[in-house]
């Protein structure tokens, strides 16, 4: 397997959106990957098409953006049937090559796979199976086809997002200590949608591990191995790293700094220390 393609989504918040331009640019000259963006906002928001595809969708009637920018990088996947596909979070900077390409070819091309299953349950990659217990978002890769047969997508987006709407996960168990239901968001660029404001934070998660338990269940193939990879991410609430183990590979990804306009000299200077991809030296 090898992934061709990396999904991406936002709404209007320039919180999200204004990472698509340096996060497009990195992932096309840094891992030779294909970056598509789903986005549902307003139309007078400039987007680069330089390095990737920007797919526009118009807001849904009864449906808030940021719920279809969300879901969107999993309904995008169905696009591209032939293309092995990853989920992304345009706010999380894959670093590693040997985590996102050299590990990712020994899984076949049938299968749906998540590459850190354990991130939310100490390491288990199996806690994803019991009801209510979830995975990230971000890092499913499958064929675009797998992902149709998982989710069973509608063809237009505003059905697809209907669908999406009607589950509801209030009060639902994340298990292991973690929140219950949808997330608290105190924040100001989230607060919309924080539980105690109506919101529905956390739904893509709830729904998109359900479908893949239902698919597992039926006799899917999805493979969760052990991809651990705590001390190996730079966060943003601790925003430290050696510069040389960004260049040898050994830092995973990057919960970035955000807005990236406020801190655009650290998230640039942080990409600009990834190797492109079989050069051996940084570009």
């Amino acid at each position: 397997m090898k992934i061709d393609i990396v999904t991406f989504s936002s709404d209007s918040s320039q919180m999200y959106y204004e990472f698509w331009e340096p996060m497009s640019k990195h992932i096309k000259t840094k891992f030779n990957m294909h970056p598509v963006l789903l986005f549902c906002g307003d139309d007078n928001i400039s987007l680069s098409e330089e390095y990737g595809d920007v797919h526009r969708v118009d807001s849904v009637n009864g449906v808030a953006d940021y719920h279809s920018a969300t879901w969107g990088r999993f309904w995008i996947t169905s696009k591209y049937q032939n293309k092995v596909c990853m989920t992304g979070d345009i706010d999380m900077i894959p670093l590693s090559h040997q985590f996102f390409i050299d590990d990712v070819e020994r899984y076949d091309d049938d299968a749906y796979v998540h590459l850190s299953a354990g991130w939310y349950y100490n390491g288990d990659t199996e806690a994803w199976k019991n009801q209510y217990n979830i995975l990230s978002a971000y890092y499913h890769v499958a064929k675009g086809k797998t992902f149709k047969d998982v989710y069973a997508f509608e063809e237009k987006f505003e059905d697809e997002m209907k669908k999406f709407e009607e589950p509801d996960y209030t009060g639902k168990n994340k298990g292991m200590g973690r929140v219950v239901g949808y997330a608290f968001h105190p924040e100001p660029h989230l607060r919309y949608a924080s539980v105690d404001n109506g919101g529905k934070w956390g739904q893509d998660e709830f729904y998109s591990t359900e479908l893949l338990r239902l698919y597992h269940s039926n006799g899917g193939k999805v493979v969760t191995e052990n991809k651990e990879h705590k001390q190996r991410r730079i966060d943003r609430n601790h925003w430290k790293y050696d510069p040389s183990l960004v260049q040898s590979g050994f830092y995973v990804d990057a919960h970035s700094l955000r807005p990236y306009g406020k801190y655009k000299e650290h998230v640039d200077f942080l990409m600009s220390n990834v190797n492109e991809y079989g050069s051996g030296v940084v570009k």
